[in-house]
């Protein structure tokens, strides 16, 4: 039978009655940027426990799969459009769109750290789980599964100073559909404690310093923000060679490490490449971010140091 001419008449409107447990969102006080194409399957999303331990699986995952913890909200403004109202000729009205919720949300925990790097996400094709005062997570429901909700803006602000009456002001401000918060919602509730607790990777800044020259590498590792000495807290433990990546600069090709052995004198790693090039640059840096875990540095994700 052909479709053609045909239109499908659902009927509008939907039951108005609700048990004695109804949704009802609190105050938003926190999020994860998601890639667009992510999707929680029933099996992750099967208990609070599943979903969980997936994403912070993501939080480790390869850049083009990872997510991202967002921080904890302080403060909302809400500047939302209004619906678009279209007053006709013969007196009556009609809505012509909806507008786009437009919400800036003031952190403080992770300051100017964290606004720097969310500032790398401006412009960026994210979508966004949020989570309430309740520990209840919303996306959006797309068949069996929680995606995030897509983004119209996501945008970091430049830092408003302190003057001496309001803390230094972190703002993050994200616009999207109302559909997809209204009409559309996915929802899990989920531990506060547990999704406010969860953590982006650090950066870890390698450094050269005194002696170092190829093949024979002194490295220095300390957090990509604060600067601080990773020496103390990870000596032992990066002193390992599956843990540290050679390669040559001009043609990415891997070079073997021989060696990797502690310098307490310089508190530092006396790394050691095989067979680097004769000229041009050395790469340096270390395992991807679940391999370091493995090792007993959980949370953190190595930059790449380039060597003359």
């Amino acid at each position: 039978m052909s479709i053609l001419n045909q239109k499908d008449c659902l009927i509008a409107g939907g039951n108005t009655g609700f048990g004695d447990c109804f949704l009802d969102l609190k105050n938003i006080v926190g999020g994860i940027l998601v890639p667009s194409d992510r999707a929680y399957s029933a099996a992750e999303t099967e208990s609070a426990a599943t979903l969980l331990a997936a994403i912070q699986a993501d939080i480790s995952a390869v850049a083009a799969d990872r997510v991202y913890p967002l921080g904890t909200f302080e403060a909302l403004t809400d500047n939302s459009e209004a619906p678009t109202i279209q007053t006709l000729g013969y007196g009556g009205i009609a809505v012509t769109r909806e507008g786009l919720y437009n919400l800036s949300f003031q952190f403080i925990q992770g300051g100017l750290c964290l606004s720097k790097s969310l500032r790398k996400f401006n412009g960026s094709n994210r979508s966004v789980l949020l989570f309430d005062a309740n520990g209840l997570l919303v996306g959006w429901k797309s068949g069996t599964t929680l995606k995030g909700i897509p983004l119209d803006l996501f945008y970091q602000n430049p830092l408003k100073l302190n003057d001496g009456t309001n803390v230094t002001a972190y703002v993050l401000q994200i616009a999207f559909k109302p559909i997809y918060l209204n009409d559309s919602i996915g929802f899990v509730q989920m531990s506060l404690a547990d999704l406010a607790t969860l953590s982006g990777l650090q950066d870890i800044a390698l450094s050269e310093t005194t002696g170092s020259d190829l093949p024979i590498l002194k490295i220095k590792a300390k957090t990509g923000c604060s600067g601080l000495d990773l020496y103390d807290t990870f000596s032992t433990e990066l002193a390992s060679v599956p843990l540290w990546v050679a390669r040559n600069a001009a043609n990415g090709a891997s070079l073997t490490i021989t060696s990797v052995v502690i310098d307490a004198t310089l508190k530092a790693w006396t790394v050691t490449v095989d067979s680097p090039p004769v000229s041009g640059s050395v790469t340096i840096t270390l395992a991807a971010p679940t391999v370091l875990a493995a090792a007993g540095i959980e949370g953190y994700e190595a930059l790449t140091l380039t060597v003359v």
